[in-house]
């Protein structure tokens, strides 16, 4: 699973997976002729999913350690040209690094020998989520009487999920800022703003 994550308002680009191909998408289907625009778009889409499946093979053949394209090669089924341009790629657009001619993983990448780990931090954040929400929930529910959706009577579990965002979006930027984790707007310009990450699971 491709994902970023990070500030929506942020006015660059994300260079990253998913949002790469849906700008290409977007892009490639406002310039498509209506006549055969639904079989091209399927055929782009084909190979889209193509292109994942290979840089998903290669992210995990990367994620215990750094190795030099002939050993990459070794352990995927991509050709030694292809996988170059794959590789030139994605380190233009920062998911991996290469020194004297060893590959490494710049982003993080979370696989099953991680899953007991992440199971135990969100039993961690759940119960103290419930917690702050039994302190505070029903006086915010009085604070927020007068904004324009609750004087419209819009279900206020329907408001109090839009400004959950909110809520959130502002404490990771205070963590950012405190330096408990890290500030994307450090990050190299093709990655400001938001951070890429990977979820592997084998089926």
């Amino acid at each position: 699973m491709f994902m970023t994550f990070g500030d929506h308002h942020q006015s660059t680009r994300r260079y990253g997976f998913p949002d790469i191909l849906w700008g290409l998408g977007r892009g490639f289907s406002l310039n498509v002729p209506e006549l055969y625009k639904r079989e091209l778009l399927t055929l782009f889409s084909d190979q889209t999913d193509d292109l994942m499946k290979e840089i998903g093979d290669i992210i995990c053949i990367l994620k215990n350690s750094s190795l030099n394209l002939g050993k990459i090669q070794e352990s995927s089924s991509i050709g030694k040209e292809k996988l170059k341009h794959i590789l030139d790629f994605l380190i233009k657009i920062n998911y991996v690094t290469v020194k004297d001619e060893v590959y490494s993983l710049s982003i993080p990448v979370f696989g099953e020998a991680d899953r007991a780990m992440l199971e135990d931090i969100k039993k961690i954040i759940h119960g103290e989520i419930l917690s702050w929400l039994d302190s505070y929930y029903q006086q915010m529910k009085i604070d927020l009487k007068d904004i324009s959706a609750v004087k419209n009577r819009v279900n206020y579990k329907e408001t109090f999920n839009m400004l959950w965002h909110y809520f959130f979006g502002y404490t990771n930027k205070f963590l950012a800022h405190s330096g408990f984790i890290y500030d994307t707007y450090q990050a190299p310009d093709v990655q400001k703003g938001y951070l890429p990450a990977v979820m592997i699971r084998r089926f």
